[in-house]
Order: structure tokens, then C-alpha cells, then sequence
């Protein structure tokens, strides 16, 4: 059972990616949501 290693060698590859995926789709919304407010201030 060597599951366990094969877990974290591909969780530890894949952590700076999903970082940048979330990092990404974060900016992505904040956006979003700028975008949808009134512009009262202008």
C-alpha cells in the first residue's frame, strides 16, 4: 500500500498550480463584482 506517497508527491506538483488557479479565479470575481456595482462615484 505505497498510496500514500504517490498522494503527496502529486499534491505537492500540483500545489503552486491550484495556487495560481485560485489566486486567478479569485482576481477573476473580484472583477466581476466591480463590474456589477453601481458607479455612484463618478
Amino acid at each position: 500500500m505505497n498510496n500514500t506517497s504517490s498522494w503527496n508527491d502529486f499534491f505537492a506538483g500540483n500545489a503552486t498550480i491550484l495556487t495560481e488557479f485560485t489566486v486567478a479565479l479569485a482576481t477573476v470575481a473580484w472583477l466581476y463584482i466591480l463590474r456589477q456595482r453601481p458607479k455612484d462615484k463618478e
